[in-house]
């Protein structure tokens, strides 16, 4: 082809979270003799995958940059002369947003679409939101129906992702497509070597190890987990609880386990780029979320054949392997450390299974090219 397709992507940030690892995959995996990619994001601070944006040999454009040091209008205005220049630094031939809720489409997805860029894709990552007040309800609403005039694709990782998202009009006429949160598989692969190393690292060589991956915020449900804990450790007292991650919630956490004198048991570890390692270290993995999409952490803890544990407010579509499992959050923590305690801690060969089911980032990377390249004739 005579020249590349240039893709303006964006999310709202580059943290340690599943979406941003479903953007860096991607870029590792997509052709760049055929493709440019921009990212583009809204605050401008240190995040997680800065190092290995560069490494890979680009950078994300935070449309707070330049920012930090205005106020009132001026600031409002130097953000929206970025965001408007962003739109004018280049003839983009598609548009891909990363969104959580139907609100969000009336934002930049609109405003893209305004500008003149009509090949946009909306990826939905969520399957729900917490407490949304009355106005939020109405937009949602609202945004749920103007993603149709909106958008021209309509990408989800699950099928409760897609309805949440997209209206009845899109579902009903299967517009939409399910991109699976495909992994680079060969990192997450048991190996007993590396699982003894990293345990001995986290001086857990002896105990039963229980790990959780994720932002420590309100969906995650980190509460309910650390009472599912306490009940673990009244029957195996050799149990660690090591949480990957951090957030909001990070202090009123710790004042919990505090609070339950559980300080020597559970291990609040921060980010790290080492989770292919860690979910090999830990017995078992557990997810009691209040939604996800379909999380990326989920199939990775599989792909370690870790035994994992997920709530039912999670798609049924991570139940991808024979270690995972589904545990009602109406159940007591008693019932969920009975389960847990019960269950074949054996790790087991899963990678075959996942690859075969599409959860590889080649594949992925294959598919939204596929969809992406239709768009090189206009």
């Amino acid at each position: 082809m005579d020249k590349k397709i240039n893709i303006y992507y964006y999310l709202s940030g580059f943290g340690s979270g599943g979406i941003e690892k479903y953007s860096v995959n991607l870029y590792k995996k997509i052709n760049k003799d055929t493709i440019s990619l921009d990212f583009y994001t809204w605050e401008d601070k240190k995040e997680f995958f800065d190092k290995e944006l560069t490494a890979l040999g680009t950078k994300k454009n935070p449309y707070k940059k330049d920012s930090g040091n205005l106020t009132g209008l001026k600031r409002k205005y130097k953000i929206a002369k970025n965001i408007y220049a962003s739109f004018k630094r280049k003839k983009y031939d598609v548009a891909y947003f990363n969104l959580t809720n139907p609100i969000e489409v009336l934002k930049l997805p609109l405003l893209c679409r305004l500008l003149g860029i009509k090949n946009i894709i909306i990826h939905s990552h969520s399957s729900g939101a917490n407490n949304m007040s009355r106005v939020q309800k109405y937009q949602y609403k609202i945004g749920k129906i103007m993603i149709s005039f909106i958008a021209a694709e309509y990408f989800a990782c699950s099928e409760p992702a897609a309805g949440w998202m997209y209206s009845s009009r899109i579902l009903n006429r299967q517009k939409h497509v399910i991109i699976k949160n495909g992994i680079d598989m060969e990192n997450y692969l048991f190996n007993p070597i590396v699982r003894e190393k990293t345990r001995k690292e986290l001086n857990m060589t002896n105990a039963l190890v229980i790990g959780h991956v994720g932002r420590l915020s309100k969906t995650k449900n980190h509460s309910f987990l650390i009472d599912i804990f306490n009940q673990v450790l009244k029957k195996k007292t050799n149990a660690k609880l090591v949480l990957f991650g951090t957030g909001t919630l990070e202090s009123e956490l710790k004042e919990k386990v505090a609070q339950m004198n559980l300080t020597d048991s559970v291990l609040f570890y921060g980010e790290t780029n080492r989770i292919p390692e860690m979910l090999q270290a830990i017995d078992i993995f557990i997810l009691p979320s209040l939604f996800e999409g379909l999380p990326m952490v989920g199939v990775e803890a599989q792909a370690s054949g870790t035994r994992s544990f997920f709530s039912n407010t999670i798609s049924p579509e991570i139940l991808l392997t024979e270690v995972s499992s589904m545990v009602s959050l109406e159940s007591s923590p008693e019932e969920w450390a009975d389960k847990i305690i019960n269950s074949d801690l054996a790790k087991k060969r899963t990678g075959k299974v996942l690859s075969d089911a599409g959860y590889n980032v080649s594949h992925t990377a294959a598919m939204v090219e596929k969809i992406v390249m239709k768009y090189s004739i206009q």
